[in-house]
């Protein structure tokens, strides 16, 4: 399990061993398949792809960020937005 971050480090949720992210309230807002690298939206529809040299993009295959190998989070500018827990990203690059 590992926990999600914004730019100030307030914790905004966690990723559980299966990859469902939820809320700070325990609600699943998403899924990251670990193995396929797709993030999915809480009804599980697919809405992005993480490769393994951590760009993300969207279905219409458009950049949108990346996640650097300390699990930092950048948005498509490369400004730095959030942070995932290191095990997480350890699963996924």
């Amino acid at each position: 399990m590992g926990y999600v971050y914004s730019e100030g480090l307030r914790r905004l949720g966690r990723i559980d061993d299966d990859g469902y992210v939820y809320d700070e309230g325990l609600r699943r807002i998403g899924r990251i398949d670990f193995a396929s690298g797709y993030i999915y939206a809480e009804n599980l529809s697919r809405i992005g792809h993480i490769e393994k040299n951590g760009d993300i993009y969207d279905e219409g295959f458009r950049r949108r960020g990346h996640i650097d190998g300390s699990g930092y989070v950048y948005d498509e500018g490369l400004r730095r937005i959030g942070r995932i827990d290191e095990n997480c990203v350890r699963k996924l690059l």
